[in-house]
């Protein structure tokens, strides 16, 4: 399993997010060759991100285990690629990266490995991801809009659970996902 840390250089990220990948790994709760893809918009290379991880986030494990040798060996886990996630060019440099890296990146597709099948998708709203696709051979439209009203169902369930509202109203399914569609 390889892990995605968007805003890598984000307080959160060097304060609580590394550091608690830093005692997985320590404690070996990571796979053994787990990756950290770490995204960023700062326009820094490698061993600059490297020498930034190293200066903000080691102070943060509080851990007495933490040699030089186990945190290089952590280090070495991340791979920094600078990139603004929110325009299109960041979404295809970060494909780039993932392609480069032998890692999948699911944006509105599957992937099936054994009988687990994942699922990408960047917004939760994107309800048609969970059904059949135009592609899978005999898969109808009908099929297709019935899948989207099962994820509607479990969408509302939710939504009415956490009393979800707009302008006074109930926020549900269907309007989330014409909001997206905006």
């Amino acid at each position: 399993m390889d892990i995605v840390i968007f805003g890598a250089a984000g307080d959160l990220a060097w304060r609580k997010l590394l550091p608690a990948l830093c005692m997985a790994h320590l404690h070996g709760s990571l796979d053994a060759d787990c990756r950290i893809l770490a995204c960023g918009r700062q326009p820094w290379t490698q061993g600059e991100y490297i020498a930034f991880v190293d200066r903000m986030a080691c102070p943060q494990v509080a851990t007495a285990s933490l040699s030089e040798e186990a945190w290089g060996r952590f280090l070495q886990r991340l791979v920094f690629v600078s990139l603004d996630a929110t325009v299109e060019t960041g979404y295809g440099r970060l494909r780039e990266a993932c392609d480069r890296l032998g890692m999948a990146w699911l944006e509105r597709e599957t992937l099936v490995m054994g009988d687990v099948r994942f699922v990408g998708t960047t917004l939760w709203t994107d309800f048609d991801a969970l059904g059949p696709t135009d592609g899978q051979p005999g898969a109808t439209i009908g099929q297709q809009l019935a899948a989207r009203e099962k994820a509607f169902r479990a969408a509302n369930y939710y939504l009415r659970t956490t009393g979800a509202m707009r302008a006074g109203q109930p926020l549900l399914a269907q309007q989330v996902r014409e909001l997206a569609l905006e």
